[in-house]
C-alpha cells in the first residue's frame, strides 16, 4: 500500500473515490474543493493500492476566532476507504500524515464532525457536546426588506459577521473570498434582511414543512427571532444554545485537536473550556 498526496490530474478519480467511500454523488466532493480558495492538493492524502485509490483523508485550511483572535485551523474532512479496504488502519495512517501536515503549515489547531468518534480519539481528536434545540416562532413580524443577497452585499456581510460572531470561540474567520465562493456556493437558502435601507441580517436556513431549519445568522441576537418570522414558519428547528434559552436539546458532536500549544492555551483541556462556549454555524461545515 502506497500512502501520499494527489497530483491535479488526478482530481477526477479523488472525487470518485469519495463518492464511492460516501455512496453520495460526486458534485458534493468536487465542488467543496472547487469552491474553496484555500484548497490545497498537498492536503489531499490517500492510500493506492497499485494505481487504485483506496482511502482519502482531506485537510481545509481554514482560521478559527479563539478569544476573539484569529487561528489557523486544519480541518479534517472527507474521510473515507472504500468498503473493501476498511479496518486496515488506512484512514489511521492518512491521519498521521494529516497531523504531520497541520504541524508543517503552522495549524495549532484541528477540527472535525463526525458520528464515530473513538476513532478519533486515538489520535488526539477530543469531543465537545454542542447542544442545539427547537422553539416556536410567535414574534411579531418586523417592517423591513427582505431579498436574496447579492455580490454587492459581500463587504457588508463580512463586517456583519464578524461584528456578531467573532467573540463566540471556534466559529470560523470568513474572509471576502470565501465568501464569494464558500458561502456563496452554499446549498441552503440564503437571504438578508434590509431595515431602513440598510442590511441588518444574514440568514441561512431549509423549509421543513411548516418549519425553518436554523443553518445560521448573522446580525443583532435580540433581532433573530423576528427576521426568521418574516419567513412565515411556525418554528425554527436546530438553533444553537448560545441564541437561545429554554428548549428540549439534542446534542450534537464536535470534535478538536490541540496540535501545539500556543499563547495561553497550553493544553488540550484549556482549549475544551474554551470550545465549551463554540456556536457552529452548518454553512461552514466539510
Amino acid at each position: 500500500m502506497i500512502f501520499r498526496t494527489i497530483k491535479p490530474n488526478e482530481f477526477d478519480a479523488w472525487v470518485q473515490l469519495c463518492a464511492d467511500g460516501f455512496g453520495q454523488p460526486p458534485t458534493e466532493f468536487h465542488d467543496h474543493f472547487v469552491n474553496d480558495p484555500y484548497a490545497d492538493y498537498d492536503g489531499v492524502f490517500v492510500a493506492c493500492d497499485g494505481d487504485k485509490m483506496v482511502s482519502t483523508v482531506r485537510v481545509f485550511r481554514r482560521e478559527i476566532y479563539l478569544n476573539g483572535q484569529k487561528v489557523k485551523m486544519g480541518g479534517i474532512g472527507e474521510v473515507c476507504t472504500l468498503k473493501e479496504y476498511r479496518k486496515q488502519g488506512l484512514s489511521s495512517e492518512l491521519l498521521r500524515m494529516s497531523i504531520d501536515y497541520m504541524n508543517n503549515n503552522d495549524m495549532p489547531v484541528s477540527m472535525l464532525f463526525t458520528g464515530v468518534n473513538g476513532h478519533y480519539l486515538k489520535h488526539g481528536w477530543f469531543t465537545v457536546i454542542r447542544r442545539v434545540g427547537d422553539v416556536a416562532l410567535d414574534v411579531p413580524q418586523i417592517s423591513g426588506g427582505f431579498r436574496t443577497p447579492t455580490p454587492a452585499d459581500t463587504d457588508v456581510l463580512v463586517k456583519l459577521y464578524v461584528s456578531s460572531n467573532s467573540n463566540y470561540n471556534c466559529m470560523l474567520v470568513r474572509e471576502k473570498e470565501y465568501w464569494n465562493k464558500w458561502v456563496a456556493h452554499s446549498i441552503n437558502k440564503q437571504a438578508v434582511i434590509e431595515v431602513n435601507g440598510e442590511i441588518a441580517a444574514y440568514l441561512e436556513y431549509r423549509i421543513n414543512g411548516d418549519k425553518i431549519y436554523f443553518c445560521e445568522y448573522t446580525g443583532e441576537k435580540d433581532f433573530m427571532f423576528a427576521a426568521f418570522s418574516l419567513l412565515g414558519g411556525t418554528g425554527l428547528l436546530n438553533v444553537p444554545e448560545m441564541l437561545i434559552n429554554d428548549f428540549s436539546s439534542e446534542n450534537y458532536t464536535m470534535m478538536l485537536r490541540l496540535n501545539n500549544p500556543f499563547g495561553e492555551i497550553t493544553s488540550p483541556g484549556k482549549l475544551a473550556a474554551l470550545a465549551a462556549e463554540s456556536m457552529f454555524f452548518v454553512t461552514d461545515g466539510y
